[in-house]
């Protein structure tokens, strides 16, 4: 079964039959709350960007530095540091440990006094702020800059699939005109201003397929 429920820890009401049969292994459940706790909860990035917590742990070198390179440095929101945290918010971006599809996550420098509250009453995470890529796409003839995050399908330790999303405004969504899902070709590096990109069809709520990303 292909859990398409966000409750990824079946503890609401409406998943106590799924979660007995997933307790009872009656079902396979993908992800089930075991795969979500390894591998989609974001306080796992605090410890990826913390030199020694992962040395105590054992974590091998050559393994710390590529986490260390690529994990911008994270770390859990605790009512301790609140005054801390509000004074820096805005190099920070704050996420809920359990959030998707960019849900309830902020920009520090967006941040009213209420929802801060809510960040401190809940349960997130405070990650230095790193500014997206950008390209630029010839969108009917008419060249528009849009942000553009990159994502890596993997399996058993391999990646099988690689896609783009194009899109304006504070996170990724699919509202954007001319935005959404892109696919990613393999080739020499080009500038992102060097050349009109082939037209694609426009995106819309229902996610189909935005502008090309060529050359990355």
């Amino acid at each position: 079964m292909y859990n398409r429920l966000t409750d990824f820890y079946l503890e609401e009401p409406g998943s106590e039959a799924l979660r007995e049969a997933h307790i009872q292994d009656g079902v396979v459940l993908t992800p089930n709350p075991q795969a979500h706790a390894l591998y989609a909860d974001k306080r796992n990035l605090a410890l990826f960007s913390d030199a020694l917590r992962m040395s105590a742990l054992g974590v091998p070198d050559a393994t710390q530095k590529v986490l260390l390179e690529h994990v911008p440095h994270t770390e859990v929101v605790m009512p301790e540091d609140a005054q801390r945290l509000w004074e820096g918010r805005r190099s920070l971006f704050f996420k809920p440990v359990a959030g998707f599809g960019s849900r309830a996550a902020y920009r520090g420098d967006k941040l009213t006094k209420r929802v801060w509250g809510e960040i401190l009453a809940g349960e997130y995470v405070a990650q230095a702020l790193v500014a997206p890529g950008e390209r630029k796409v010839n969108a009917d003839g008419a060249g528009q800059t849009m942000k553009f995050d990159m994502r890596a399908y993997t399996y058993e330790g391999s990646v099988i699939w690689l896609a783009a999303r194009l899109y304006q405004g504070q996170t990724t969504n699919f509202r954007t005109v001319d935005g959404g899902f892109a696919p990613v070709y393999s080739g020499p590096m080009v500038s992102a201003f060097s050349a009109p990109l082939p037209s694609g069809v426009s995106s819309d709520d229902s996610g189909q397929m935005g502008k090309p990303i060529c050359g990355c």
